[in-house]
């Protein structure tokens, strides 16, 4: 095993027996053999749908996981990464305005890694390829300072900006590679005060993975958790959500597979409310090809779901839907509904918004 994953596996372990009071470590069994569908009516308390207004200058993309959706109570944001551009919501899904504009020039960008929000002072950051940009609810540009990193993720929690940036491929003075992932927190000027690594891997030779997923970062309750996915093999991260306390990383639970197998299991999400455990997965399987599945556990009932390509949407659509997390919050979600042919709406319109409330 390599020394500095040991080293850090060891540093978490003892982390984790010295704090055994205030985080009890949970291991959540995902049930592979099974195909356990999860109906929305089993774990929603509360589910809204918002028809979000087509206009010429809304016109929202093929959505996939590259999305981001905030919900606040007058304004709802969406970052659409496949038209590369933010635009703002009222509550009812009006249309109000864009954010931002796309060029070269101050204020501008010319491809959207992430974004989040302050709500409370009305802020919007941008996280670019080589830029951290800051617009109000108006659209006007506030302020840019350079942001470095192959792969960026925003989030904004308890009043302070952060910002996980990754290093891909970059070859160290022995010649070795490695990969490097660090949580940067930002002051109200725009200035990094601190860091948390998060990890960092040793290769021969040039690796360059990365997640398109988003939701590294969540909140659940009081308590902030990190998931942030390494596609290889991994014996820190790979499996495990962690717990952010007191600017310390510390293992919360893992999800362990049924045939124990890992090789060619690649996990892209694992987070949880106060309730349930969830997580996404898929199979590099040159027989099965490539498959998405999805596990929610239930702490209160100890019941297990595992299922492809969706929980199974029973109270409007009918069909598979995959569940995020509404912005960092576990216990709400959203998904949408791609409305096709519907005669209120026209042929053509933009999708529906559909926002849960979690049972507890």
């Amino acid at each position: 095993m390599n020394r500095t994953i040991m080293f850090l596996l060891i540093s978490f372990i003892g982390v984790s027996c010295n704090n055994k009071k205030e985080l009890d470590f949970l291991t959540v069994l995902v049930d592979v053999e099974q195909d356990n569908a999860l109906l929305l009516s089993e774990i929603v308390d509360d589910l809204q749908t918002v028809e979000l207004e087509l206009t010429e200058k809304s016109i929202i993309g093929n959505l996939t996981q590259q999305e981001r959706v905030f919900v606040f109570d007058d304004y709802i944001i969406l970052l659409d990464g496949h038209k590369n551009q933010i635009l703002l919501f009222d509550s009812y899904g009006k249309f109000i305005s864009s954010i931002g504009s796309k060029g070269s020039g101050p204020g501008e960008f010319t491809q959207i890694s992430d974004i989040t929000a302050d709500i409370l002072n009305k802020r919007i950051y941008v996280a670019t390829d080589s830029k951290l940009l800051t617009y109000d609810f108006e659209g006007n540009f506030l302020r840019e300072v350079p942001c470095l990193g192959f792969s960026k993720y925003l989030n904004y929690i308890d009043n302070q900006l952060m910002l996980i940036t990754t290093v891909v491929g970059q070859e160290d003075n022995g010649g070795k590679y490695f990969n490097e992932a660090i949580v940067y927190k930002y002051n109200n000027e725009g200035r990094i005060e601190d860091s948390i690594g998060i990890y960092k891997n040793y290769f021969d030779k040039m690796l360059g993975i990365a997640s398109t997923n988003k939701n590294y970062m969540t909140v659940s309750g009081e308590h902030t958790y990190l998931y942030y996915p390494v596609f290889m093999l991994d014996p820190v991260l790979r499996d495990t959500l962690y717990q952010l306390n007191k600017n310390q990383l510390h293992p919360h639970l893992r999800i362990v597979f049924s045939d124990g197998k890992t090789e060619n299991r690649f996990i892209h999400k694992l987070y949880r409310s106060t309730r349930y455990v969830f997580s996404h997965y898929h199979n590099s399987d040159q027989m099965e090809g490539f498959v998405n599945y999805y596990s929610c556990y239930d702490t209160k009932t100890n019941k297990s779901y595992h299922q492809r390509n969706g929980y199974i949407d029973d109270l409007y659509t009918g069909e598979r839907v995959r569940i995020r997390p509404l912005d960092m919050d576990t216990e709400r979600f959203y998904y949408f509904h791609t409305n096709l042919n519907n005669e209120r709406l026209g042929d053509e319109a933009n999708p529906t918004l559909y926002i849960g409330v979690l049972k507890k």
